[in-house]
């Protein structure tokens, strides 16, 4: 019994659109490795000026320091969405088969260290750039502050 045209159209589209499914279930696709690192926001290390203030103040002006900071920290997490999402892809990938070759339990953690000291100076560049792009986009100043804090 042959099967209509209506039938084979529609195996065809469904074949597609599993196929398709495998783009958001495997990290694999994307990057080759299903074991790449996803970074945490460093907001401590990047807004640590803009937090210190408004720990510190006293007076008027905290509500506006307490909005810098959240500003601050609101922007550090958006970059490193960026980051994770392909703005420092290659870094994080390098990075991830680094750590994974050299810096095992059981190792060397000097050879861990010599061995990956480029690759995470890579990375952390390629994070610092991403994330004063972030600043600059937002009007925050290199240290997370604003011109009128």
């Amino acid at each position: 019994m042959p099967l209509s045209d209506k039938v084979k159209v529609t195996i065809v589209v469904l074949g597609y659109v599993l196929c398709l499914g495998t783009w958001w279930t495997s990290p694999s696709i994307a990057f080759g490795d299903g074991s790449m690192r996803v970074l945490t926001p460093d907001s401590r290390k990047f807004c640590q000026v803009p937090q210190a203030a408004a720990q510190q103040c006293q007076g008027e002006d905290c509500p506006l320091r307490q909005k810098v900071a959240t500003t601050c920290d609101y922007v550090v997490r958006q970059a490193y969405r960026q980051i994770n999402l392909g703005g420092c892809a290659m870094e994080i990938k390098t990075w991830t088969h680094c750590e994974k070759e050299w810096c095992q339990p059981g190792m060397d953690g000097a050879a861990c260290l010599a061995e990956c000291a480029q690759v995470r100076e890579s990375l952390e560049t390629c994070k610092v750039q991403v994330i004063q792009s972030f600043f600059q986009r937002y009007s925050l100043e290199k240290d997370g502050t604003t011109k009128v804090s």
